[in-house]
């Protein structure tokens, strides 16, 4: 999907990615969803990991196993 790939790393470069992918991520369209959580993914992936929200990555990581995107993520 073009929202899961092209729109995803590019919203990884933008300054404001991260709040951008959490606010994609509370949609109910799934393709927007689907943005959020792959631009959150591309994001954390080129990080250095002393600048991770190591909390917020937990609790997101928890969010996505009680989802019903948890077929997604098997």
């Amino acid at each position: 999907m073009l929202s899961e790939y092209t729109v995803a790393l590019v919203t990884a470069e933008n300054l404001n990615g991260v709040e951008l992918a959490i606010k994609w991520m509370d949609s109910k369209q799934e393709k927007i969803s689907a943005s959020g959580w792959a631009a959150y993914a591309a994001i954390i992936s080129n990080r250095d990991d002393e600048l991770l929200a190591l909390k917020q990555i937990e609790t997101l990581v928890e969010r996505a196993k009680t989802k019903s995107i948890q077929h997604r993520i098997t």
